[in-house]
């Protein structure tokens, strides 16, 4: 089931924000709810690739995604009752064997970052990944 971006955009928990703050202080509360949006469009955009049998992974930038994600599962009511009304199932997290984990190739970031400017669009993009091109 591909949920609605609009509405997943919309989805708040900020209980799940305040938890991830407290283990996070360097994140601000504002800054973690930002945060927990965007790992909201970016699981919309991990069912709608998986949906075209692509591939989408949580890399450099994309890591403190991640750490939301954790704090989310960990919640597990929350995180279930989400899952069943947003996508219809449990939202599994893929982990990649340790030591195995992939190398995304530069067509394949090319293909993702493609996705992400025309369904999460161009603020999205520069939150999550301004700070990599700092040094260029």
């Amino acid at each position: 089931m591909q949920p609605d971006l609009k509405a997943l955009l919309h989805y708040k928990n900020d209980k799940i924000v305040a938890h991830f703050c407290y283990h996070h202080p360097e994140i601000s509360f504002l800054e973690a709810k930002i945060l927990f949006t965007d790992l909201m469009g970016w699981m919309w955009l991990k069912a709608k690739r998986a949906s075209l049998n692509k591939k989408t992974y949580l890399f450099g930038p994309l890591l403190v995604l991640d750490k939301m994600w954790h704090t989310f599962i960990l919640h597990t009511r929350d995180y279930i009752d989400f899952s069943m009304v947003y996508f219809g199932e449990y939202f599994h997290h893929e982990v990649e064997p340790a030591g195995l984990e992939h190398h995304i190739e530069e067509s394949e970031l090319a293909d993702y970052l493609d996705d992400c400017f025309n369904h999460l669009q161009q603020e999205w993009v520069e939150r999550r990944f301004s700070d990599a091109f700092i040094d260029l």
